[in-house]
């Protein structure tokens, strides 16, 4: 008897530990349906051949008035606006090179807590699952060279880029990757820009912890592309 007693209870532990876990990944899986209603390309200063495409956490979250940007490490407050790390970086490289610039919008909202966003990503990479776009430019025609940006989430680029590279056709087209990340290198997410895109030219990334400008200037002149 106080075995079967025992067993029930396990069995009963297991089940709420299961639905506790199903619970947390429907939670991070299932975020606010977002609607960008802004200009999708911001022109550069000049008719550029070049146009910077960026994925940062900022645009991907649904904000509420309590957000405390302190606890959240990629997310930076400036003239009462929240903008991502990776988001500066992308804006600090369209200030010195005049490129375009447009931002890769998911259409559901990851989680404000950083963890959940963490968990999203890392089921979106293992189960290879690509978020639905929004506003995406009808084509990249026009463009010769991309400056591609993104935080590295799991070692790689989020899967949001992925599914961004893959609607369009872009051989032939110069691919310059860049990405923030404190700890981890930016070689594993170029592999993986180099797969999906294997008839473009991808060039030599930029890893930075945080974006700097110092770092920019460096390498903008060693991979020595022009607007």
């Amino acid at each position: 008897m106080k075995y079967k007693r025992g067993r029930k209870m396990i069995l009963v532990i297991l089940g709420i530990v299961i639905l506790a876990i199903v619970g947390i990944v429907i939670y991070c899986m299932t975020g606010s349906s977002l609607n960008h209603e802004t200009q999708n390309i911001v022109k550069g200063e000049k008719d550029s051949r070049s146009i910077i495409i960026y994925f940062s956490r900022s645009n991907a979250l649904e904000y509420d008035d309590e957000i405390d940007v302190s606890t959240h490490a990629s997310l930076n407050l400036k003239n009462n606006h929240i903008e991502g790390n990776t988001e500066i970086a992308a804006k600090m490289i369209q200030e010195k090179t005049g490129a375009d610039l447009s931002s890769i919008q998911v259409s559901k909202s990851y989680r404000t807590p950083f963890l959940a966003t963490s968990l999203r990503a890392w089921l979106e990479k293992y189960l290879n699952i690509k978020p639905s776009l929004l506003n995406v430019p009808e084509n990249l025609d026009d463009y010769d060279v991309i400056y591609l940006g993104y935080p590295i989430w799991w070692y790689k680029e989020p899967m949001a880029v992925d599914a961004f590279l893959e609607n369009y056709d872009l051989s032939e087209k110069t691919i310059i990757p860049f990405c923030t990340s404190t700890s981890s290198s930016i070689d594993e997410s170029v592999q993986s820009i180099q797969k999906i895109c294997p008839h473009s030219h991808v060039l030599e990334g930029l890893r930075m912890e945080q974006a700097n400008e110092k770092e920019i200037d460096e390498w903008l002149k060693k991979i020595n592309i022009g607007g």
